[in-house]
């Protein structure tokens, strides 16, 4: 029997990229004091009524640096001063812009289930494409928009806000007709609320209720700073940018200011490092040793790829490490090695939302006991849960505070299960095995594709380095402040989230904004050299890509489900649904890099929903194995209908359960496609209802290809007669 019960730890990753401008001390995006209104202050104060439950949080330092800028009061963003500018004022500019930034947030838990805000969101309109805005806006009154400026800040206040301010609370039940004084008591209160954020951190830490752990500074990719050759351990043929040369000083910079930034802000001085994304290797490694750090985490499948070294290449999946492995960190040179269970935690980030608080917490230990009662010889197994700890909260009920206060509340009375910090269970177990190879990759695919896998990627870093040789060759001609800032230009644009942007993986309305801002930064230095500005850095990195396509039924049909395309125009008149390229600031750490979703057509009768979904055969494995499952999932009005089909190869018909209100069943047929058609009454959802959707693809409980890669498409449903214009996705 071990001496202790064995051990669970969380780490809560908390990021956001640095939005400064590289010319006014205002940021670009407000998402850094959002997301501390709404997640970062819920996040630790949920702790408070559970204080024997232990968990560590990693704090960006170029977070915590934001957050410090608003609470000094040296830095603003668009949406503070446009709140407090009063609604009379506001230009048509102004106006137009409110139309995009004000519903900035999750409908279905946001938006929809507070009246006033859901009115305003359908006077904007809900599918209105954007040349069209300025248009809507002449539709609201001055009251419509203050009444907006008001909701889009109560939107983003989490539970523990909601809960506990007075002026937060009366201001929801108030609900509409809000004054300008209004707007001042709530933007004080927030202002005073954003303040006590570090604070709350500092404190719980120096109580030993958490460990604050960091990451480099501006969040960059240490492998690639360090060899960026790297990145061919995994992607052997891939181009290497021109004018690459190893920044090991860079890494070590980045490292020393941000344990430096970190203690200084919280008062603690971390010893535990989640390299950005996840990304590690030997080189990377031994450089945050020798900056203090003590232990460091990544994915598991960095640990299977690590321990197959010796073995045939062609045979290193980068799966599966043996569940004895898999529950003890390993030791790499100088640092403890953690290794983070990704189906666990990606359950957390992606699943659990759609449960019962109570269920899913169920499921969620179970499988860690479960884990650790694999561990073998581990005298005190440990399972690490690590993810983003502010974006999937927006897909929970109560902004996930019902999901974690359950959680903790069971982990706090559980006979075999301990929550612990990743330092205190070194203390208990300070030897663990050794790891002689450590495989270059990332939490994500276990490579860096993302960041350096495509040619916009390698355009920015050869600007990157070209940049860097021009302030090395002329850095002498500067006075000290300026030589301090074209640094801190450069740090910046070594940061991560530029290039997670860059290529196609993933995409948002703000792509041009975060391609100029790069642009910019560079640009910065070249000007404070007096050197010609590259004519590069005037021209966009990032291509004009759109968003997946999403055509729009043209009129109601019925096929014949008989899973093939019974005659040429059983189907022509259905929509489209869009590719996974709808991407977002989270991402599944599966490592599966082929697409199984090729094509998805839709569309309805009176009576019926009915879906055509392509697939293309898995790398391994075969669709009809049960092991595999096509998965459907609607969410609206607070409830949810799930349809999941295993073996969606195996040909034939048949009937399957669709999880939802009541009993429903779906008909499947399954030979050169996959048709589906299931009551429109089974959906939780009426007539004018936007429905959230998604089509996962998945093998032995991991998910393996989503549509879309984040969030959701919204559908419209129409009247049973309407035509189908009246879809949206």
């Amino acid at each position: 029997m071990p001496d202790k019960p064995a051990a669970v730890a969380f780490l809560w990753h908390m990021h956001q990229p640095w939005y400064g401008d590289p010319h006014e001390p205002r940021f670009r995006l407000p998402w850094v004091r959002l997301h501390a209104l709404k997640d970062y202050l819920d996040m630790v104060c949920v702790l408070d009524e559970h204080p024997d439950v232990k968990v560590t949080f990693n704090l960006v330092p170029s977070l915590l640096l934001q957050i410090q800028h608003y609470v000094d009061g040296t830095y603003t963003d668009d949406v503070l001063d446009l709140t407090a500018r009063p609604a009379a004022d506001l230009d048509d500019h102004e106006r137009t812009w409110w139309m995009q930034m004000g519903f900035q947030i999750g409908w279905a838990r946001s938006v929809d289930p507070y009246p006033r805000y859901r009115q305003l969101l359908d006077l904007r309109g809900r599918r209105t494409p954007r040349a069209m805005w300025a248009e809507r806006a002449r539709a609201f009154a001055e009251q419509d928009l203050r009444d907006l400026q008001v909701w889009f800040s109560l939107a983003w206040c989490g539970y523990w806000l909601r809960s506990t301010n007075e002026v937060v609370r009366g201001l929801i039940q108030k609900g509409r007709d809000f004054t300008e004084d209004d707007k001042r008591t709530l933007a004080a209160e927030l202002s005073a609320a954003l303040g006590q954020t570090i604070p709350k951190y500092a404190t719980a830490a120096r109580e030993g209720r958490i460990e604050i752990a960091t990451s480099p500074f501006y969040h960059p990719i240490l492998p690639l700073l360090c060899h960026y050759p790297d990145v061919r351990a995994a992607m052997p043929a891939v181009r290497l940018p021109v004018g690459q040369v190893d920044l090991p000083d860079d890494a070590t910079t980045q490292l020393v200011r941000g344990r430096e930034l970190c203690t200084r802000l919280t008062g603690i001085e971390p010893v535990g490092l989640w390299p950005s994304e996840g990304s590690v290797s030997t080189p990377a490694m031994e450089l945050a040793s020798q900056a203090g750090f003590r232990w460091a985490a990544t994915d598991e499948h960095i640990l299977a790829l690590s321990l197959q070294h010796r073995s045939d290449p062609l045979h290193r999946s980068g799966r599966n490490p043996q569940g004895e492995d898999l529950v003890q960190p390993h030791r790499h040179g100088d640092m403890a090695m953690f290794f983070r269970h990704h189906y666990l935690s990606d359950r957390i980030g992606f699943d659990y939302h759609n449960w019962d608080s109570r269920a899913a917490v169920g499921d969620l230990l179970g499988q860690v006991t479960q884990a650790t009662a694999r561990g073998g010889s581990v005298r005190r197994p440990v399972v690490s849960l690590i993810l983003d700890g502010e974006n999937c909260w927006e897909q929970y009920h109560r902004n996930g505070w019902e999901f974690l206060n359950t959680l903790y509340a069971e982990l706090g009375r559980h006979k075999s299960l301990d929550a612990v910090t990743f330092s205190d269970y070194l203390a208990d177990e300070p030897e663990p095995p050794r790891l002689e190879y450590l495989f270059p990759g990332s939490w994500i695919g276990h490579n860096f594709h993302i960041w350096a896998g495509h040619r916009e990627d390698q355009r920015a870093w050869e600007l990157v380095f070209q940049t860097r040789a021009a302030l090395i060759y002329a850095e002498d001609r500067l006075d000290p402040e300026t030589k301090r800032r074209c640094w801190e230009h450069l740090y910046i644009a070594e940061g991560s989230d530029w290039y997670w942007w860059y290529g196609e993986d993933n995409y948002s309305d703000d792509d041009p904004m975060f391609d100029a801002l790069f642009r910019d930064h560079l640009r910065s230095i070249w000007e404070a050299l007096g050197l010609p500005v590259p004519a590069a850095l005037d021209e966009a990195i990032k291509g004009q890509l759109a968003p997946p396509p999403a055509v729009a039924p043209v009129a109601a049909f019925t096929p014949t489900l008989d899973g093939r395309e019974t005659h040429f125009f059983e189907w022509r008149a259905a929509g489209l649904l869009g590719g996974p390229g709808v991407g977002g600031a989270m991402q599944r750490a599966s490592g599966v890099e082929q697409s199984i979703l090729r094509r998805v057509r839709y569309g309805f009768d009176n009576d019926c929903l009915y879906l055509a979904v392509e697939l293309d055969a898995p790398a391994s494995g075969a669709l009809d194995d049960p092991e595999w499952y096509l998965g459907l999932e609607w969410f609206a009005n607070g409830c949810s209908a799930t349809l999941r089909i295993p073996a969606p190869g195996e040909v034939g018909v048949r009937d399957v359960e669709v999880t939802a209100d009541g009993d429903h069943l779906a008909l499947v047929a399954v030979g050169d496609l996959v048709e589906i058609g299931l009551g429109r009454d089974c959906l939780p959802a009426e007539a004018g209802d936007v429905v959230e959707f998604a089509i996962t693809v998945g093998s032995n409980g991991q998910v393996v290809d989503r549509w879309p890669s984040q969030g959701a498409y919204d559908l419209t449903l129409p009247e049973p007669t309407a035509w189908l214009r009246d879809w949206l996705v």
